[in-house]
């Protein structure tokens, strides 16, 4: 009787045992999520990765990417003291690749780019900067490599690789803030032209004896739509100094007045991508910064007037469209500026 009774509270006993072990083995779901999602992400990181950096004349923006995507962002001011300006830019991407193998950086900054030197020739919104050796500066602190570009290249790139371009071979790609910039796609190639400068799509002319351009020129279409001559036409039509995004916000509400600045913008647009069909013939052309914002109001002014005046094609097939990208567009690009010769 007494081993009978031993042996059944030992097996009682055992069985508590092996209890305790098997909750004790047990992990939580709330800790091994966070677990699981830190062994994931560093699996990710075991390969190298580049850093794409977009210099605006307000605001750089930087992304860790791989495989197109961001993984991680930064946005710093841009300064105008050129000194200030690599010193924390060189910090931030130190700070942004902390334990991670960068196997290259790629700039896209605004203005004139000598593509091979890596040099600033003349950012329109950042006047120190002019002949700035950015690509050799960064290289000597960060002992990495660096490709520096065009803005607006980077843009198209991302937009070709990433983007609303994905699958097509020519594309004419725009942005429009401050400045009025383009980058071309043809036959899959980013076409930089002899100077580096093509794509400056801002200069082209519209009325040759129109308004003074802050490039020196009369009628250049950026006279016309960007930024702060589309404020200049909202205080003259409306009454009142308003940015691109509050014009598309009095329309969208319904106000008279912003719709028509909305279809001027539209129709100044659309007969400078007249001559871009005419030059370029692309399939698709995207539409990004900060006049996006105007919307289908926008697109539609846009296509009703190269609708009118273009040469007409059996087999023209053209889509406008305004980016999806947005800001990454010209991140994810200026990773790829070395497999396009730049």
């Amino acid at each position: 009787m007494g081993d009978g009774k031993g042996n059944c509270d030992r097996s009682r006993n055992d069985g508590k045992e092996r209890k305790g072990i098997n909750e004790r083995r047990r992990v939580p779901h709330s800790i091994l999520c966070p677990i699981k999602r830190v062994r994931l992400f560093l699996e990710r990181m075991t390969g190298k990765m580049r850093i794409g950096v977009d210099i605006g004349g307000t605001n750089t923006k930087i992304g860790l990417v791989q495989d197109g995507k961001i993984l991680r962002r930064r946005t710093i001011p841009t300064r105008q003291d050129p000194e200030q300006a690599i010193g924390e830019l060189a910090n931030a991407l130190k700070e942004i690749s902390l334990g991670i193998e960068i196997e290259l950086i790629g700039i896209g900054c605004c203005g004139l780019i000598d593509h091979k030197e890596g040099i600033v020739r003349t950012p329109p919104n950042l006047p120190k900067w002019h002949n700035l050796k950015l690509k050799e500066r960064l290289e000597k602190i960060l002992n990495l490599k660096v490709f520096v570009g065009n803005d607006v290249n980077a843009c198209a790139l991302g937009e070709y690789l990433y983007g609303l371009g994905k699958g097509k071979r020519n594309l004419f790609v725009l942005t429009i803030g401050t400045g009025v910039g383009g980058g071309i796609i043809a036959d899959g190639r980013l076409i930089l032209g002899a100077n580096h400068s093509a794509g400056e799509f801002g200069h082209t002319i519209i009325f040759p004896e129109g308004r003074r351009c802050r490039c020196g020129n009369r009628g250049c279409l950026e006279a016309y739509i960007g930024q702060e001559n589309i404020r200049r036409m909202a205080k003259r039509i409306i009454g009142k100094d308003l940015t691109p995004k509050e014009v598309a916000i009095r329309a969208k509400e319904g106000e008279k007045k912003a719709i028509a600045v909305i279809e001027r913008v539209g129709y100044y647009l659309g007969l400078g991508l007249v001559n871009v069909c005419h030059l370029l013939d692309p399939e698709i052309i995207i539409i990004g910064g900060g006049i996006s914002g105007m919307g289908r109001r926008l697109l539609k002014k846009t296509e009703e007037t190269i609708k009118e005046r273009i040469m007409p094609l059996p087999k023209r097939r053209l889509e406008i469209r305004l980016s999806q990208l947005g800001p990454s567009a010209g991140i994810l690009g200026a990773t790829k500026f070395p497999e396009f010769a730049i």
